[in-house]
C-alpha cells in the first residue's frame, strides 16, 4: 500500500491555513478601530470582526498544538494488534498483479 501523502503534518494545509490566519489576524488589529468608525452600522461587518477577533484569540493556542504535533516522536507501539483499526486476523494481504 502506498503512504498517504497526508500523514506528515506539514503536507495537509495546516500550516498554510495558520499563516493565513496570523496574516489576517494582524490586518484585522490593526484597523479594527478604522472598520468600526466607517461600518458601525453594518452590523454584518461588525459581527464578522468580532468573529474574527474572537479567532483571533484562539489562534496562539491552535499554533502550539499544531507545533507540538511536530515534535511529536512518539513510537509505534511494538504490539500493533492493540492499536485502533488493525484487524490482526484479517488475512495477508496479496501481492500486485503486475503485468
Amino acid at each position: 500500500m502506498p503512504p498517504n501523502p497526508y500523514s506528515q503534518y506539514e503536507k495537509d494545509g495546516m500550516d498554510k491555513l495558520l499563516q493565513l490566519c496570523k496574516a489576517m489576524c494582524r490586518i484585522v488589529q490593526a484597523w479594527e478601530a478604522v472598520i468600526r468608525a466607517k461600518y458601525g452600522d453594518n452590523t454584518s461587518i461588525i459581527a464578522l470582526l468580532d468573529v474574527t477577533l474572537e479567532l483571533c484569540a484562539l489562534l496562539p493556542a491552535a499554533d502550539l498544538e499544531f507545533k507540538a504535533i511536530a515534535l511529536d516522536q512518539t513510537l509505534p507501539p511494538s504490539d500493533p494488534s492493540e492499536t485502533l483499526g488493525i484487524n490482526v486476523d484479517a488475512p495477508p494481504a496479496s501481492a500486485p498483479d503486475i503485468t
